[in-house]
């Protein structure tokens, strides 16, 4: 899984005519794919970071799993599948030591607020676009 994850980000980092945005496409589409390996490795990693620190994560759990990080970890982080949440982005980004800035559409008004998450002490910088029910990277 380690190894699958470290090829995406290879392919992301390689120049401009290795990663393009049909190949980025096809590579992230494949069912079966170097993806979903490494997508399955940073939800392992996720829960990793989550449980390290499961007094702090269990205050933040959705009302239903409420003091139990075992069963949220179990039905919510690491199964394929499953929408990540502000606990995993967090859990993930604090494994990590980079920084995420998170920009809110809520469709109620014209104005994006940001959220920052993770080390003020990281260089690298994450930036999402959350729009209700959903985050995409801006870059």
């Amino acid at each position: 899984f380690h190894a699958e994850l470290v090829s995406v980000l290879d392919f992301l980092a390689s120049p401009p005519s290795g990663c393009s945005p049909a190949g980025l496409l096809a590579m992230l589409g494949e069912e079966g794919g170097p993806s979903e390996y490494a997508t399955w490795f940073l939800r392992a990693l996720t829960a990793c970071q989550l449980k390290k620190d499961r007094e702090r994560f269990a205050m933040y759990l959705p009302d239903n799993y409420f003091g139990d990080l075992d069963g949220f970890v179990e039905k919510e982080v690491l199964p394929m599948g499953r929408e990540v949440g502000q606990v995993q982005i967090i859990g993930l980004v604090e494994y990590f030591g980079v920084r995420v800035s998170i920009e809110y559409l809520d469709g109620h008004s014209e104005k994006v607020s940001c959220h920052e998450l993770g080390s003020d002490e990281s260089v690298t910088i994450l930036k999402l676009l959350y729009r209700p029910g959903h985050y995409d990277a801006l870059y």
